[in-house]
């Protein structure tokens, strides 16, 4: 990246060389100043508009991380939400099973109580293991969002770096 011409430099050269730098031993000093000030204008010019081009690169390459890492959050919550299902029929399944057989139980006060139990005990293992997914789930996406947000700060810093790198190439090449 270091190694790499900016944008226009080559130009900016070409015109220097041309019409200002091939006759500067002839101008007088208001004309110097003449010479002095377009230049200048026309660098600020470029410098903004490389800037905002810069800025610009800048916004879609963080839509582009925005769109990427919110297509993985959606899926990983379809695939906990599918895990999950799966898991919730299963245990209700056993738990069905369960109140069947203690439906069968001979002595009927004893089914009674074994009955009122096992509809405890499934009430509560539902709201439990509806607890355990909710927690899973916030532990994920807040990881997913952690991450997310690395990878942001971890592109500002490096458009950040080439827009000062080029800062720095532009204003080499007005020195030179």
């Amino acid at each position: 990246m270091t190694s790499e011409t900016p944008v226009g430099a080559t130009e900016i050269r070409t015109v220097l060389a041309q019409d200002t730098l091939a006759n500067l031993d002839k101008l007088d000093r208001p004309s110097l100043l003449f010479h002095l000030e377009n230049l200048t204008s026309e660098l600020r010019e470029r410098a903004k508009w490389e800037a905002l081009r810069q800025h610009d690169c800048w916004r879609r390459a963080e839509v582009e991380a925005w769109g990427k890492y919110g297509a993985l959050l959606k899926e990983q919550r379809h695939e906990i939400s599918r895990r999950h299902e799966s898991e919730v029929i299963s245990i209700y399944h056993l738990l069905h099973r369960c109140i069947l057989y203690a439906s069968l139980r001979v002595d009927s006060s004893h089914e009674a109580y074994m009955f009122h139990q096992l509809a405890a005990a499934r009430t509560t293992g539902e709201v439990r293991l509806a607890e355990a997914i909710g927690a899973a789930e916030s532990a994920i996406l807040a990881e997913d969002e952690t991450a997310l947000a690395q990878e942001v700060a971890r592109l500002k810093e490096y458009y950040q770096h080439v827009l000062d790198e080029k800062k720095v190439r532009l204003a080499s090449a007005c020195r030179s």
